[in-house]
This record gives structure tokens, C-alpha cells and sequence, in this order.
């Protein structure tokens, strides 16, 4: 993508009313005033990756940054106040790459732009991996990136680092 990105387009799954609105707002934060955003529910889906496709062909501007989220997807916090900072988490050494993600959480936004400037970035995304094996979750393959904070069942935020973006 050699212009700038249009607008942002939230492409959500699920049929959470309430975890909806949350990932919705969170999404609003940290993009008011930066880019336009358009907001398209697809509900309960059989296949994401069906879902995920059909929404993406749907869109007719190639110029719009398409971002697809599961319900209970949250950004880490809104953007502090300007010139405050987040907190983070005590980092092993290996893992103080991901630091800048707590401390800035609205980061990712302005480096998103500058991805997708370069001709050889397309898709991006919090965690994932290099590419998937059949009927194997992609955290098992042996070529993953990112991180992600889940809430156990105990209510207990863990966070999960794969590796370096």
C-alpha cells in the first residue's frame, strides 16, 4: 500500500453484546481523530476464516486498513493522556520487546502506517505465526510472533509471549 490508509474497518465476530461494545470503544480510543472508522458485525460464524474473507472481498477500498477481531478482543488500555505513560509488566530480558506495548499502548496505530508503506507488508497482526500446519492451532507452529494477555478462568491476566514482532 503506497497511500495513505483511508479509514480503519473493525471486523468483529460474535454475538456478545456487551464484549462488542467493549472491543468497539477500545477501538475508538485509540483511533479518534487519527482515522475514520467503519464498524461491521458478522455474528456468529461458522468458519473465521470463511467469515474473515468474505468481509475483506466486501470491502471495495483498497485503501481502508481491514482489522478483524474476535468479541472479547481488547486493546491493552486506552491511549494515556498526552505525555503520560502506561505501565508495564516486570520483562525478562528476552522479552523487552514487547515493553513499548504497555508503555504506548496507541503505538501500534502509527506503526501500522508505516507497515504498510513498505511494498512487502501486508498483513500484521498482534500474535501469530508464519504460517499454519491442517488441524493444528497456529500457536504450535514452529514460526510465531507476538504477544497476547489472556484472562484465565480464575480471572488472572497471563501474559503470552511468542517472540519478537
Amino acid at each position: 500500500m503506497s497511500t495513505p490508509i483511508s479509514k480503519l474497518i473493525l471486523i468483529s465476530t460474535g454475538d456478545n453484546e456487551e464484549e462488542l461494545r467493549r472491543l468497539e470503544q477500545g477501538i475508538v480510543e485509540h483511533v479518534h481523530g487519527v482515522l475514520p472508522l467503519e464498524i461491521f458485525r458478522l455474528g456468529m460464524v461458522q468458519s473465521l476464516l470463511h467469515a474473515y474473507h468474505e468481509a475483506a472481498l466486501s470491502v471495495p477500498d483498497d485503501n481502508a486498513l481491514l482489522m478483524f477481531c474476535h468479541q472479547d478482543v481488547r486493546p491493552l488500555q486506552p491511549p494515556p493522556p498526552s505525555g503520560a505513560l502506561g505501565a508495564a509488566p516486570p520483562l525478562q530480558t528476552e522479552y523487552q520487546w514487547a515493553k513499548r506495548a504497555f508503555v504506548e499502548p496507541a503505538w501500534w496505530l502509527p506503526m501500522v502506517q508505516s507497515m504498510l508503506q513498505r511494498e512487502d507488508t501486508g498483513v500484521m497482526g498482534v500474535a501469530g505465526a508464519l504460517g499454519l500446519y491442517p488441524d493444528m492451532p497456529w500457536w504450535r507452529y514452529p514460526d510465531v510472533s507476538g504477544a497476547a494477555l489472556h484472562i484465565t478462568p480464575d480471572r488472572e491476566p497471563t501474559l503470552n509471549l511468542y517472540g519478537p514482532w
